[in-house]
């Protein structure tokens, strides 16, 4: 009689999961903006897009976690009821506060008051990475879910949100030199590169903790295979068998 098990089904809803891609671009929207602007000043002319995007796509997230509250006006309890052992609690202050400062470096960067932008700009920085990890180390506290209990899981965010905001800084400078793009894109594989070597470094550690987590690392790789679901048969049902 083969053995199964019965997986969860995940709490977050496309709303949650959509502010978890659309904070981390933001954050790294930013961080390419003010690296481009005060350390890498040959990508300099590919700055101001992001910038401005930075504020843009951060509000668009933040909207949809008031739509997931259910009664987003009284979202104004969240700052009443601070808890300091709530990464939540510690969330959302991260997050209006670098949607404050990232929406005045976008205006004094628009502006052209560089001393401004450039002051704005690395204090926003902590903030970005702070948004940008943050949603990392909620996951982790999340009951029930041994595959998100990682100290790595964080950094695979932090590192997420960088390539997704330095490939929008790409996109959004389609107009600009060739050599320019090449450049960032190279910075954009790294990164990539650097991603893929974090995940082997997370399954190759889980597969070999045991217990719970060795688990779920492995349930995870046989549902990551479609086909072979097909083959076994077992592609009908929430139920799969377990992989010792």
């Amino acid at each position: 009689m083969p053995e199964y098990v019965n997986l969860p089904e995940i709490a977050y809803d496309w709303k949650v999961a959509s502010y978890f891609f659309l904070g981390g671009l933001a954050a790294g929207a930013f961080i390419f903006s003010v690296l481009a602007n005060h350390w890498k000043k040959e990508l300099q002319p590919l700055a101001k897009s992001p910038a401005v995007a930075a504020p843009i796509v951060l509000a668009i997230g933040m909207l949809f976690l008031l739509l997931d509250l259910g009664q987003p006006f009284r979202a104004f309890r969240l700052f009443t009821s601070f808890n300091p052992r709530s990464a939540l609690s510690w969330g959302v202050w991260f997050l209006n506060v670098f949607f404050l400062v990232s929406l005045a470096h976008a205006w004094q960067l628009l502006k052209g008051r560089t001393t401004s932008s450039r002051k704005l700009g690395w204090v926003g920085v902590p903030f970005a990475l702070l948004v940008a990890t943050y949603t990392g180390v909620l996951l982790t506290q999340s009951p029930g879910r041994p595959l998100w209990h990682t100290s790595l899981l964080p950094v695979l965010f932090l590192n997420g949100a960088l390539i997704s905001g330095f490939a929008l800084a790409i996109l959004l400078s389609s107009g600009k030199a060739a050599e320019l793009r090449a450049k960032a894109g190279r910075l954009l594989a790294g990164l990539v590169l650097l991603e893929l070597g974090l995940i082997a470094i997370e399954l190759i550690v889980l597969f070999n903790a045991g217990g719970e987590s060795a688990a779920a690392a492995k349930r995870g790789v046989w549902l990551s295979f479609p086909r072979s679901r097909d083959w076994f048969g077992c592609n009908h049902t929430h139920s799969y068998p377990a992989v010792e």
